[in-house]
């Protein structure tokens, strides 16, 4: 088995930075077949620079949209994000954020949200670039929890499993 000793460069980029807790209170989620292509990152890091290349728009029959990224905005205190390396070398993650308000509409759009096949995009707090959980062909998937109280709305789970941490991205988001 080869080791890649990373650790070398640790001193210099783990100094005593000053750092901002939390999640930023939007994402950018969409179905794993609105997107064609996530560039690979560049080479020795996880840094993906390129821009995410969308479906294109067919006019059919039967016709297709174009594919794009959908913003949820969620409640900035409620949001929580771990990715965690198991005993067999997988990445776990986890990104839990919390849509406020029970609605009929927000239950039925959230109910149909099935299985591993969604790509989402967020950031930290320090905006050091938007993280990347799941690909075209290992999306990840959405549980949803509704309740009335502590809280009134839905708590939204986010979970995928890797070979590698999630992917930094830096490019543009279509919308």
């Amino acid at each position: 088995m080869d080791c890649v000793c990373s650790v070398k460069k640790i001193k210099k980029l783990c100094g005593e930075e000053k750092y901002a807790p939390g999640v930023y209170p939007r994402l950018h989620i969409t179905c794993c077949d609105e997107v064609l292509t996530i560039p690979a990152p560049a080479a020795g890091t996880l840094t993906v620079s390129a821009n995410i290349t969308m479906r294109a728009a067919v006019v059919g029959p039967p016709a297709v949209a174009a594919g794009k990224f959908y913003d949820w905005e969620f409640e900035f205190k409620a949001a929580t994000y771990e990715s965690e390396k198991d005993e067999n070398g997988l990445w776990n993650t986890t990104l839990k954020v919390m849509l406020t308000k029970l609605t009929a509409e927000k239950s039925y759009i959230l109910s149909r949200m099935n299985g591993p096949s969604h790509i989402v995009l967020f950031e930290d707090m320090n905006q050091e670039g938007r993280r990347i959980i799941g690909d075209t062909l290992n999306g990840c998937e959405v549980k949803v929890k509704e309740m009335a109280s502590p809280k009134n709305g839905y708590e939204v789970s986010i979970t995928w499993q890797s070979a590698d941490a999630p992917l930094w991205y830096t490019g543009t988001v279509t919308v």
